[in-house]
């Protein structure tokens, strides 16, 4: 299914933001569209990158956002 890295990556970063960028985060269609749809993109390419490590996602995000 060509939606699985998107809901993989949707759902990890509820778990670390508290927000999904597509919600509910159970729902995603052909015609749905996240709040900031480059960000589901670059997300979505990074799980695919990383083999669904969902470990090492999360501490891209985690270092990612800490730069901030």
């Amino acid at each position: 299914n060509p939606r699985f890295a998107s809901v993989i990556a949707n759902r990890l970063w509820k778990q670390a933001m508290g927000l999904g960028l597509i919600e509910p985060v159970d729902i995603i269609e052909d015609n749905t569209v996240a709040s900031n749809p480059e960000l589901m993109e670059f997300l979505t390419e990074t799980i695919v990158e990383l083999d669904f490590d969902m470990k090492q996602f999360l501490r891209a995000i985690y270092n990612k956002v800490k730069n901030f």
